[in-house]
Parts: C-alpha cells; structure tokens; sequence
C-alpha cells in the first residue's frame, strides 16, 4: 500500500493552517492543473506565515502600513530575516497580485511559488522550533509517494 506523503506535512505541527493551504496548492497545480488557484493558495499560506512570524516577535504595524510589501520591509528591519527568504516573499506576492487583478498565471510561475514557499517554510520551521529540519532540498513539483 502507498501512502501519499505532502510536501509541506513538515509544517503542520507549527501551522496546520499553512501546511494546509500549501498542500492544496500543490494538489491545484499537480492534479488538478490550476495554476491560478495553486498560486492564489500559495499567497494565502505566505501571508498567514508573515502574521505568524509578526505574532512570535511581537512586531507591529500601523494601520496605513498593512500592505504585505510594507509587511515584508517592516519583517526586515526589525529580525534577522534573510535577503533569500525576503525575496522568496515578495515573488509570492507579486505572483498572486497578477494572478488576482490580471488573471495571470503560468505553471512554470506556480511551480516556482510552490518552491520558494517550501524554503520560507524551511526557514521558518529551523527558526521557530527545537526541531531542526534536514538539509532543504528545493522541490522537484512532484508528488512524493513512498
């Protein structure tokens, strides 16, 4: 019997909500062959884990700074938030902007989501848990069955 085993599952104890979200996203790109919903979904999980790295660090924001680019810029200044997973999160939200206003989306673009969400979230998991996540290895955009 195979056990179908998700990309992001790593993730699930620390944010079930995340981990969620990125596995459907996944399953819109691999199986379902929506990449607009695949990135949508993608955009969603990166914000939620921006407000959850906001949370652990008791960082603010004013009110007219609540766009996620400020967001990001605010994250920046104020942790060792580094340049790689800074620009894995605004590709993201870049990518979901043109999927959301222009209906723009390409599965080479999703793919790339998908992979750089899995770094954010490598990143993440190694900086907010006792638990150290093996050597990251980026996404192929497959399924993982073992």
């Amino acid at each position: 019997m195979k056990i179908m085993n998700n990309n992001f599952d790593f993730v699930e104890t620390l944010s079930p909500e995340v981990a969620a979200l990125l596995n459907q996203a996944d399953d819109y790109l691999n199986f379902q062959n929506d990449p607009h919903a695949a990135i949508i979904k993608t955009g969603c999980a990166v914000e939620l884990i921006i407000k959850e790295i906001e949370t652990r660090e008791n960082i603010s924001f004013r009110p007219g700074d609540a766009s996620l680019q400020k967001r990001i810029w605010n994250l920046e200044g104020k942790i060792d938030l580094p340049e790689v997973i800074a620009e894995a999160m605004n590709f993201i939200r870049v990518k979901r902007n043109e999927a959301n206003h222009e209906v723009k989306a390409t599965e080479y673009d999703a793919k790339e989501c998908l992979k750089k969400a899995h770094k954010i979230l490598h990143w993440f998991v190694n900086r907010y848990t006792m638990r150290i996540c093996p050597e990251y290895k980026p996404l192929q955009g497959i399924k993982i069955i073992i």
